[in-house]
């Protein structure tokens, strides 16, 4: 559900994106709690789960926003980040999961002040682990989501 809310923060801003993931494959399944019908401000996202270790998020409002992002996981140290795939453009913008409790959770995106290009995913995730406790690293306002419907 978390992956679903990574979506809905591309809306209200522009964190760091790349045709890359973080890493190939996901370092962690996704978990079932996060599916379901989710509020993020005035939007409506469905997060489904079509296998144990991938999400899909759709914005299900009468929003201008009708992209669908695909993702996963990707586990750095004790942090969780999203790898979030807009359908549109084919780009990935990366979040980082914070869990409040089953019914609230927040994306906080990787800033789009972030200008470097990677030669390879692991120099990207080598940055990411690097410089990602440092205040640039990510975007001033979290991405805030409230649980609609359970999943």
């Amino acid at each position: 559900m978390f992956i679903l809310a990574l979506s809905a923060i591309l809306l209200t801003g522009c964190p760091y994106s790349s045709y890359n993931p973080i890493e190939n494959t996901p370092s962690m399944k996704f978990p079932r709690n996060y599916t379901g019908i989710w509020l993020y401000e005035t939007d409506t996202y469905k997060i489904t789960r079509p296998n144990e270790f991938h999400f899909k998020a759709e914005n299900i409002s009468d929003s201008y926003n009708k992209d669908i992002y695909e993702g996963f996981l990707s586990k750095l140290d004790k942090d969780i980040f999203v790898n979030s795939r807009s359908i549109t453009t084919n780009q990935y913008l990366f979040f980082k999961l914070v869990a409040i409790d089953d019914n609230n959770f927040e994306l906080r995106g990787v800033s789009s002040y972030i200008t470097d290009t990677f030669p390879s995913q692991s120099d990207m995730k080598d940055y990411f682990i690097r410089y990602k406790n440092l205040s640039f690293f990510f975007e001033k306002e979290p991405i805030k989501f409230t649980r609609v419907v359970p999943n």
